[in-house]
């Protein structure tokens, strides 16, 4: 079973000698934290003796390494749960649930982090207030995204094409597509976005941590190296 590392094992460290971390994690988030520079396959995956999902992760820096790292160990055992062909329970989260996530304006939850779709698809949902809130021009390099509109407007800008979208349209945001959004009116709409695998979930994890200045917006630069860690590029 690609889920563990032998036997019932699905992460381990080794406390003597060189204190590595192994961890058998899904396909997605392994490949995603190997692209990140934050593990590498184990040696045994090179002659076949281990599955590919078998990853030895690196040691933590700081704080957000830290938690970084246990995000993937806690991963590595909600995969060991969920073996293939197994049938998962339904998982509800309410509209006043979530994780809440991200540093500006933009009022965001995590509704799926891809816990419970084997890191398939992740979820958000957020709300943009009227203003300059937005994130700049990017372009996704390993992920799509689709834009459900729940309530209100919301401008969308693709290259220099902006387009207003109203409650009940959906915008589809294929790999490699320059892409934003803003509110330009008057009321604050609300959204849910599909990250598909979800390695883009971190992200807004991440933009939880950098401060904001005094009207409330996050740093672009800090905004462009969180980007840069989940292979998107803001277009300049």
């Amino acid at each position: 079973m690609d889920a563990f590392t032998s036997g019932n094992e699905f992460c381990h460290v080794h406390v003597k000698g060189d204190s590595s971390l192994h961890a058998s994690l899904p396909l997605p988030l392994a490949a995603e934290a190997e692209r990140a520079g934050w593990a590498e396959p184990h040696f045994l995956v090179h002659t076949r003796r281990a599955p590919v999902t078998l990853v030895m992760l690196y040691a933590p820096r700081d704080e957000g390494g830290r938690d970084l790292v246990l995000r993937r160990v806690r991963a590595s055992y909600e995969f060991a749960l969920g073996p293939k062909g197994a049938a998962m329970p339904i998982h509800v989260v309410g509209p006043r649930d979530g994780e809440p996530s991200g540093g500006s304006p933009i009022r965001c939850r995590i509704l799926e982090d891809g816990a419970h779709t084997q890191h398939r698809l992740g979820l958000i949902g957020a709300s943009v207030p009227p203003g300059p809130a937005g994130p700049p021009q990017h372009v996704h390099r390993q992920h799509d995204d689709i834009f459900i509109v729940a309530k209100g407007k919301l401008r969308f800008t693709a290259g220099s094409e902006p387009v207003d979208v109203e409650a009940g349209s959906c915008v589809t945001v294929p790999l490699g597509t320059p892409h934003t959004f803003a509110n330009p009116f008057d009321e604050p709409p609300t959204f849910v976005c599909t990250l598909t695998p979800d390695r883009h979930i971190e992200d807004f994890r991440d933009l939880s941590r950098p401060s904001i200045d005094a009207q409330g917006q996050l740093d672009p630069a800090d905004v462009g190296r969180a980007m840069a860690d989940y292979a998107t590029e803001v277009i300049r």
